[in-house]
């Protein structure tokens, strides 16, 4: 063979390969009677089982948004205010920075 005749039998195989697949999913889908969306990529299924929850993930990422909340004040009030770092946790520091913004 020469490359011609295999260039132009590779896309032929592939046709072939992917009417083999639609077949099998239209039969499985005839089956159960219900119209269904499939994926021709085995790997891209949602049939896997989720180690961890969404719900926790979202828990994880907003307490990792808090620390570094909570991580980014103390670090500038000690550098940039030159303060003491835990100082800022106070409600009074709050409460003072609040009546400065306010002009009292």
């Amino acid at each position: 063979m020469n490359q011609k005749e295999e260039s132009l039998k590779a896309p032929a195989a592939e046709e072939k390969h992917k009417e083999k697949e639609t077949e099998t999913l239209s039969e499985t889908n005839e089956k159960d009677g219900k119209k269904k969306w499939f994926r021709f990529n085995k790997k891209l299924s949602n049939d896997r089982i989720r180690m961890v929850p969404i719900w926790v993930r979202l828990l994880i990422i907003l307490g990792l948004f808090l620390i570094s909340l909570i991580a980014g004040l103390i670090v500038g009030y000690a550098l940039i205010g030159e303060g003491k770092s835990i100082q800022i946790l106070n409600w009074e520091t709050w409460q003072s920075l609040f009546n400065f913004m306010n002009g009292k």
